[in-house]
């Protein structure tokens, strides 16, 4: 299992399309834990900690 997984997960249990969905991930280059989500089709945003997720986030629900 990998993230990529976890997002379909999400997806049935939320009922939404990948297209729908944003991820954010520190590793999202080839070979980065994260690097299966953008392949999957999400539409990711590179991090660098989790204070720079909160921010993404809270600009989000600004929006």
């Amino acid at each position: 299992m990998d993230k990529a997984y976890g997002m379909g997960k999400l997806r049935e249990i939320l009922g939404s399309e990948l297209e729908e969905m944003i991820f954010t991930g520190d590793a999202l280059f080839p070979g980065g834990d994260d690097h299966p989500v953008k392949q999957a089709g999400v539409d990711s945003i590179q991090v660098t900690h989790a204070g720079e997720t909160k921010r993404v986030i809270e600009r989000f629900l600004e929006s």
